[in-house]
């Protein structure tokens, strides 16, 4: 004969086995609810419509995690011109319906000059082509950083993306940005 019980948890067992849901004929007696899950996904591809560079190398070297020690390099237009190239994920392993918990980002970039010869050096992800978040600044070493990305909604996330970026000033040498990769880390319930 099978028990069913409950552990200081909150957890429904019959027997050994966990249950989430328990019926009485065809009445629902319990319950566990939406079960909490986590993704971790890299950039998959880019946006071949809006990016902006002088010259690119190695573009999907950027289609790694953000501990990678290789990378994508894109030289930045001079003078006053802007490199940047908006990396997607692909988070069609997210179901429909999904409640969005929590979103974290990790990236790994850098900027070749100072402050005066690219004076604007940052990453921040983007839902499509429109900046989330807070911008995090990237200096002249590659270094991986935490980004500020805000609040997601699922339908977002469906075009989440991130833009490394960089322009330069007045001036006439070659400065290139470097993108090594980012790691996205998503946690929902479903």
């Amino acid at each position: 004969m099978s028990y069913i019980g409950n552990n200081e948890l909150g957890k429904i067992f019959l027997g050994n086995v966990e249950i989430d849901k328990a019926y009485l004929g065809n009445d629902l007696v319990f319950s566990s609810g939406p079960k909490q899950y986590t993704i971790t996904l890299h950039p998959t591809s880019y946006d071949t419509e809006n990016y902006s560079w002088r010259t690119y190398a190695n573009i999907s070297n950027g289609y790694t995690n953000s501990s990678s020690s290789t990378y994508a390099r894109f030289g930045i237009p001079r003078p006053y011109g802007e490199a940047y190239v908006y990396y997607k994920f692909d988070t069609s392993s997210i179901p429909d319906g999904a409640e969005i918990v929590s979103v974290a980002c990790t990236a790994h970039a850098k900027a070749s000059g100072n402050s005066t010869t690219t004076p604007i050096r940052q990453i921040q992800m983007a839902t499509g082509t429109t900046l989330k978040g807070t911008a995090t600044t990237i200096g002249s070493s590659a270094t991986e950083r935490t980004l500020d990305v805000g609040e997601w909604t699922l339908a977002e996330l469906r075009d989440a993306r991130i833009r490394p970026y960089a322009k330069t000033g007045n001036t006439s040498s070659n400065y290139y940005l470097d993108f090594y990769g980012a790691t996205l880390t998503i946690t929902y319930t479903a």
